[in-house]
């Protein structure tokens, strides 16, 4: 399947290998899962009435890293439940 758009991300052409800049018109070519792009100057003249780009909204911004202290790790339950031992003392 063929589809003219416009560019929304900096892509090559698959045949000649020039930038596509964004915002350009460009031929997809859709073959299941794979999409090959095709510059006007390969594919010939695009569609004067190709609807403008839609801008996705930015992405989040990304999180920052923390260093875990003790205090925020969980709380080690088995070793508080089990009573403390002298060295040496057998399990009776």
């Amino acid at each position: 399947m063929s589809e003219w758009r416009r560019q929304r991300f900096p892509a090559r052409c698959g045949y000649c290998g020039t930038p596509i800049d964004l915002g350009a018109p460009v031929l997809v070519l859709t073959l299941g899962r794979l999409e090959k792009r095709r510059c006007v100057a390969c594919a010939g003249e695009a569609p004067p009435e190709l609807p403008a780009i839609v801008l996705e909204r930015p992405p989040a911004p990304p999180l920052t890293m923390v260093r875990f202290t003790p205090s925020m790790l969980p709380l080690d339950w088995k070793s508080r439940q089990a009573a403390e031992r002298e060295p040496g003392e057998d399990d009776a």
